[in-house]
């Protein structure tokens, strides 16, 4: 959740038992982005290669996005969501505080 007025924004993150907080006050946006798409390969027997939706941001910051469908059967439109993953924080100056 992103909470703030419009500056000095901060997002909450809540991991299992512990709670982060970004400050995003002083980010260095991006200007641009390349976007790919591509397979890694999986330990899981049943789908060996994963399709991942790779977010590179030229101030460094790589996202990653793992598809997942929501059902097991294939549908005329499937229901396609992204499991996000940042893999890099480059230059984004994207600060975490830990809160206890």
């Amino acid at each position: 959740k992103i909470i703030g007025p419009g500056n000095n924004q901060y997002r909450v993150l809540k991991i299992k038992k512990r709670v982060e907080v970004q400050d995003l006050s002083k980010i260095n946006y991006p200007t641009s982005l390349k976007i790919k798409n591509i397979q890694k390969e999986n330990a899981d027997p049943r789908s060996k290669y994963v399709w991942h939706l790779v977010l590179i941001f030229n101030n460094g910051l790589k996202i990653s996005g793992r598809s997942k469908q929501d059902s097991s059967k294939m549908k005329k439109r499937p229901s396609i969501k992204h499991d996000w993953q940042v893999e890099n924080w480059g230059n984004s100056n994207i600060s975490l505080m830990e809160l206890s």
